[in-house]
């Protein structure tokens, strides 16, 4: 068993894949029966982190629900009984008639896809734009034309696959996609169908792509996750002593460096006389270069070169700035 502080997976009971990670607070053998925090959660899914990945779906995660997938037989040996058991996810010819009674959750995402779908035809897609291919459709399109607040996902629906849902849209005349293709390509857009001839678009102001602009969509799915590249400068403290300056981090971007670096050959007049984009090193500048290279007498450099082999010399690390 695992012990108290060390890293565990959530699962719902019936299946096998994990909902959250999280830190065990207590004992195994004194979860049982106990109450209060048996584990800290630090990811699960439907947070920020699984949205900015790609939102993937296992088996069974449907909506904001978990249902169990394990086989008939292993719960009746366990002597637990499902009224329900969702199977893995249908091949595209069953998902026909899996549409004929889908759940409340189900229904109202293939509504989203559907309306969002004719919101793009409408608003966004030109003649001229065709043939598109499926998944620019639905990334550069569809989602962002969506209501603000709301969320489509495909993979939430009977359809599963953005190609099963295309097909189904084929079917009900609003457009074609190539034939043969492995991949779907919508080659045609048939404007002059009812349903999107009628279809009356909401404003672009209401758009999730305009409220995400300002900053201020509420809905925690659509929080992103900065991830930017820097280097630790504990290394650099005679040059930071020299400015005067310091990172409340311990970390510098290459812009961070670079500017630095200008700031000391400015105050130490570095620039050469006969060519004012290259900086001749002092004895600092030259302790801050890797033992690897060898400074030779008069050596210079461009300001973006000196300051790459200065960060060849530190660590590398990602800074990570979560949304508030």
């Amino acid at each position: 068993l695992p012990k108290e502080g060390c890293l565990v997976a959530v699962r719902a009971e019936g299946n096998s894949f994990a909902a959250a990670v999280g830190r065990l607070r207590m004992a195994p053998n004194a979860i049982v029966g106990s109450k209060g925090e048996a584990v800290e959660v630090l990811h699960f899914f439907g947070d920020a982190l699984w949205e900015v990945m790609g939102s993937p779906r296992p088996a069974g995660f449907i909506g904001d629900q978990i249902h169990p997938t394990e086989a008939q037989e292993e719960k009746e040996e366990r002597g637990v009984k499902e009224e329900e058991i969702v199977q893995a996810p249908a091949p595209e010819a069953e998902v026909k008639d899996m549409l004929d009674q889908p759940d409340r959750d189900m229904t109202h995402m293939i509504q989203n896809l559907e309306e969002c779908l004719l919101q793009a035809c409408k608003t966004r897609i030109k003649d001229r734009d065709l043939p598109l291919p499926g998944n620019v459709l639905y990334a550069q399109h569809m989602r962002p034309c969506r209501r603000a607040g709301s969320n489509i996902d495909v993979k939430a629906t009977p359809f599963k696959k953005l190609s099963a849902f295309l097909s189904h849209v084929e079917e009900k005349g609003w457009l074609a996609l190539k034939k043969n293709s492995s991949d779907p390509i919508v080659t045609r857009i048939f404007r002059d169908h009812p349903d999107v001839t009628s279809w009356k678009p909401w404003p672009k102001e209401a758009t999730a792509e305009v409220e995400e602009s300002k900053g201020t969509d509420s809905s925690p799915t659509e929080a992103s996750i900065q991830i930017e590249v820097v280097w630790r400068i504990g290394k650099l403290k005679p040059l930071l002593e020299e400015l005067k300056t310091e990172a409340a981090d311990g970390c510098w971007t290459r812009e961070d460096c670079a500017a630095a670096l200008k700031a000391y050959a400015d105050s130490h007049e570095l620039w050469l006389k006969n060519n004012k984009k290259r900086i001749g090193p002092d004895a600092l500048l030259c302790s801050l270069i890797s033992s690897e290279l060898e400074v030779q007498s008069g050596q210079s450099y461009s300001l973006d070169g000196l300051a790459d082999d200065v960060l060849r010399t530190l660590p590398l690390c990602h800074r990570v700035t979560t949304p508030q």
